[in-house]
């Protein structure tokens, strides 16, 4: 008896697993792995997190990553966005002051350019905007966007 009972509960706590992922958007059937664009646009969206976490912390934005660096939790709240900084990956417009920390992002019309990947530039690519949505941009919009904070090169 007890075995059947535990069985039971194993199907039924499968079946409810897949009740679950099939009503989840993007779930169910088809589930395919994430591309690196999009690994790396959420990581872009770490970095926003990144930010919005230091600023509340100290009451102003990063100036520099050595900011981030002397914060330690903050490494371990994003680790994947803190890390594409540290290597380069990601470029960060230090200096820039978010106008709105809550948890919901997009909640201003504040489009000017917080960070972005390296190559966004010369390439196009994905940046992260100071309301901390993400939009892919072509070397000529990202040219003629409006940039938050500091130029990175100095």
């Amino acid at each position: 008896m007890r075995l059947r009972l535990a069985t039971t509960r194993i199907v039924a706590f499968g079946l409810l697993c897949a009740a679950v992922s099939l009503a989840l958007p993007g779930c169910g059937g088809g589930n395919t792995p994430a591309t690196e664009e999009q690994f790396r646009d959420t990581n872009l969206l770490d970095v926003g997190e990144l930010l919005r976490m230091y600023q509340i912390e100290k009451g102003t934005a990063p100036g520099s990553f050595a900011d981030i660096q002397a914060v330690p939790s903050l490494e371990m709240a994003a680790p994947m966005g803190f890390e594409r900084i540290r290597t380069g990956e990601f470029v960060v417009r230090w200096g820039a002051t978010l106008p709105d920390t809550g948890e919901e992002i997009g909640t201003t019309d504040d489009e000017a350019i917080l960070a972005y990947v390296k190559e966004a530039p010369e390439q196009g690519g994905s940046v992260l905007l100071l309301n901390r949505t993400l939009t892919t941009m072509t070397a000529d919009e990202f040219a003629a966007a409006p940039k938050a904070g500091n130029d990175p090169e100095g």
